[in-house]
């Protein structure tokens, strides 16, 4: 009698060690089931969904001299770099924080001299889940009352094996012509597009053409006809173009 009543004992033991290491399981759900689910949920955690994603200070402090071409900024050591991030200004530069990126702007010499041009670079980093992040990288000449700017330099690199790649060639190409409309005839022998930082914005790149460097450069203006942009995904970049609609106000409102 004892021994029958030791054994129920044990089964009601273990029929409620084995209710409670199932409760939290689905229905329908059968337990080896639920273990496999548990061992993708931790190859989830250690997955790259979870990498460091870099950091535009970072990426700064680890430009090398081949990325860079404005001679001041080109010749700032380690050290400078991240004096420059910690205070913010040095008795060179001054740094700015514009919306999502870093704009670094060299410091006029001579303020009395209208013509003379400083150094500027802007930084933005597009992360990703799928693959290395983005550095879209703009070295530009300014004025000091920032009414002229001169593109030197604009590029999108990826940081791999302690080393910056170039990938401009894996972006949507972009040329004069997907500006305009496919029946302009206008003569144009080079192309040159430049990327406007968007401070509101962190996907976005607005692209424009720098009327500039064409001979016809008012017929040009006169005959865009569509708004570019790349468009960050979370993966890869999208080319924008949208009509650019014109009208007469006084038409639309007449008095």
């Amino acid at each position: 009698m004892k021994d029958i009543y030791f054994f129920s004992i044990i089964v009601i033991v273990f029929n409620s060690v084995f209710v409670g290491c199932t409760a939290d399981m689905p229905l329908n759900i059968e337990p080896d089931q639920a273990k496999l689910e548990v061992v993708d949920t931790l190859k989830t955690r250690t997955s790259e969904d979870h990498k460091k994603r870099l950091s535009v200070k970072e990426a700064f402090i680890k430009l090398s001299r081949k990325e860079l071409v404005l001679d001041g900024i080109q010749n700032m050591s380690s050290k400078d770099r991240r004096d420059l991030l910690q205070q913010q200004e040095t008795d060179n530069y001054h740094l700015d924080w514009v919306g999502n990126y870093l704009q670094i702007t060299e410091k006029a010499a001579n303020k009395d001299d209208e013509y003379e041009r400083m150094e500027q670079i802007r930084l933005a980093v597009f992360n990703s889940i799928t693959q290395k992040d983005i550095l879209f990288v703009s070295q530009e000449l300014i004025d000091e009352q920032r009414h002229n700017t001169q593109i030197v330099d604009q590029a999108f690199f990826q940081y791999n094996n302690r080393h910056w790649e170039n990938i401009n060639y894996q972006l949507p190409l972009i040329t004069t012509q997907t500006f305009l409309n496919q029946d302009n005839n206008l003569n144009i022998n080079e192309n040159h597009i430049y990327f406007n930082l968007k401070a509101a914005d962190i996907h976005y790149l607005q692209a424009h053409l720098n009327h500039e460097n064409y001979l016809n450069k008012d017929e040009i203006a006169q005959n865009e006809a569509y708004k570019v942009a790349l468009i960050w995904t979370g993966n890869n970049f999208r080319l924008n173009r949208q009509a650019i609609v014109q009208y007469d106000i006084s038409e639309r409102h007449p008095r």
